[in-house]
């Protein structure tokens, strides 16, 4: 999306990734602050029918980065599948416009 930046993480563990998730998250409201920039969360900032993808994150294990495989690839998300609306009840508040 026009505008859109993104950013990452690289860590291990989930406490550690969500804790510097937060941290990152402090920091770039404090700099957009700073620089009179907007900072938005919203999984859909514009509406419409384009790509829902504010604030998405991905996590990947050593054996998706170094073996990989479209094999396993389609195993995880197979299971994934089972959990699906389980996950997106949790996600937060307009999620489901992400998925467009």
């Amino acid at each position: 999306m026009c505008g859109q930046r993104e950013f990452q993480i690289f860590c291990k563990g989930a406490k550690k990734t969500a804790d510097d998730l937060w941290m990152a998250r402090y920091l770039m409201l404090r700099i957009c602050e700073e620089y009179e920039v907007d900072f938005i969360l919203h999984p859909k900032p514009v509406k419409g029918d384009r790509n829902g993808s504010g604030m998405h994150t991905n996590f990947s294990n050593r054996k998706m980065r170094e073996e990989g495989g479209e094999e396993y690839m389609k195993a995880i998300c197979e299971t994934f599948k089972r959990y699906h609306h389980e996950h997106m009840a949790v996600y937060g508040s307009d999620n489901d416009q992400r998925l467009t």
